[in-house]
């Protein structure tokens, strides 16, 4: 769960006119319930819902007293299946497909902050091959490489296209490095493109769960994780550079994040403090919180404060939210 609220400013036929300008502010509560299945054989199957409810409220330069409100509401709803295939020559094979579809909308009326809407849908499948390695040290070398189809529909781009991803990742007991880089190599849509690369490192704490954990990574382009976050044993996060205020084709930014963990003996848990940056371009997002894992229990509890931040320190606008995250395996 979740309570954000954002910002935006607008201007048209120049700006230069109290009419030409205006703003609209949003405060929008939303829940997102989400489920992972581990089936024989490696196979996996998730999912993820959303439901968001709040306002809008918009006000135009040439009568700033004068606001209009209307209920804001949004609905979403994800899937996904992962399918191991027959190994070939060393090579891990696995089919992989996901879909997705989102709306946001005002209510219907008569002023001009009534009745909008904007929706978008995809649709993706694919083939994914890796291939490890043991190497000097005790760690494992995995180059890997992805082909998908995918179908985008609603409002902005839509058609077909053909995305191709690789690169490769090392990891041993504690540290682990990973390039990665995506690409839409065809698109029905004139003129659309789609290109990222990202590298992160990752120190991860002791096995038990305590101690310093650090992440660093740099990334350039549109994001390149894609649903990659819901097939992770963690509870989905919000990727700092897919959901940052500067993360559009051709953006570059650099993402961190540090943590400490602590037993808590009494009830067998895992406490968890953390703060996480990213930045990109005039972009900046931070976040500050704390994990905290019951381990018999199989409980994972997030609360964490974000504030995203857009343009220059002299006219930066912000947005703020706060996170609740609740996860349970059985």
């Amino acid at each position: 769960m979740s309570r954000g609220s954002s910002e935006s400013d607008y201007s048209f036929g120049g700006g230069d006119a109290d009419f030409e300008r205006g703003r609209l502010d949003t405060s929008l509560t939303t829940l997102h319930p989400y489920a992972r299945w581990r089936l024989s054989g490696g196979d996996e199957v998730w999912t993820v819902l959303g439901l968001g409810w709040g306002d809008a409220t918009h006000t135009t330069g040439d009568a700033a007293d004068l606001s209009e409100s209307s209920d804001l509401s949004m609905w979403m709803a994800a899937g996904g299946l992962r399918k191991a295939l027959a190994a070939f020559r060393g090579f891990d094979l696995a089919l992989r497909a996901d879909a997705g579809l989102a709306e946001l909308k005002t209510d219907g009326g008569s002023r001009a902050v009534d009745g909008l809407s904007a929706g978008s849908w995809r649709m993706r499948a694919g083939v994914e091959a890796s291939r490890s390695w043991q190497v000097a040290g005790g760690g494992v070398l995995t180059p890997f490489t992805e082909l998908a189809g995918r179908y985008d529909g609603g409002d902005g781009a839509s058609g077909m296209g053909i995305e191709v991803a690789g690169g490769a990742r090392y990891g041993n007991a504690r540290f682990q490095v990973e390039a990665r880089g995506r690409m839409l190599a065809l698109h029905n849509e004139s003129g659309y493109e789609e290109s990222g690369v990202s590298v992160s490192a990752r120190m991860a704490p002791r096995e038990t769960g305590e101690g310093l954990s650090m992440e660093f990574g740099p990334r350039w382009g549109a994001p390149v994780g894609g649903a990659e976050t819901l097939w992770q044993e963690q509870l989905p996060q919000h990727q700092r550079g897919a959901f940052g205020p500067a993360g559009g084709p051709g953006a570059h930014g650099v993402d961190a994040a540090l943590g400490y963990g602590f037993l808590v003996p009494g009830v067998n848990g895992l406490l968890t403090p953390f703060a996480e940056a990213a930045f990109a371009g005039q972009g900046r997002r931070y976040r500050l919180g704390t994990r905290f894992l019951v381990a018999p229990l199989e409980l994972q509890l997030e609360l964490a404060a974000e504030q995203v931040e857009a343009g220059s320190a002299e006219d930066a606008t912000a947005a703020r939210r706060y996170v609740l995250n609740l996860g349970f395996r059985f």
